[in-house]
């Protein structure tokens, strides 16, 4: 069940941003060559493959600690400034 999900976010991912580049190219014709339209249709393809699935993972993550009560960032040790060397 987990795997059809998967399948099916990205594939609504991918319609998405192909239909979004290409309303954009009907409208406004900012981009004259094909081999533009390509570039962004790749790109298009290529940003629903890593980065949207590694969001969900620290979003799941992040909905899980507040559940079990944990909040803030944690304890952060300041450190201060090194002096620098001395200028001549």
């Amino acid at each position: 069940m987990a795997c059809l999900f998967f399948v099916v976010s990205v594939v609504f991912g991918l319609l998405l941003s192909l239909t979004a580049v290409l309303l954009e190219d009907f409208t406004a014709r900012r981009y004259p060559s094909i081999r533009d339209i390509g570039q962004l249709l790749w790109a298009a393809v290529i940003e629903n493959f890593g980065f949207r699935q590694l969001l969900t993972v620290w979003r799941t993550e992040g909905v899980l600690d507040a559940c079990r009560g944990k909040t803030g960032w944690g304890i952060a040790e300041r450190r201060g400034f090194h002096p620098s060397a001395a200028r001549p």
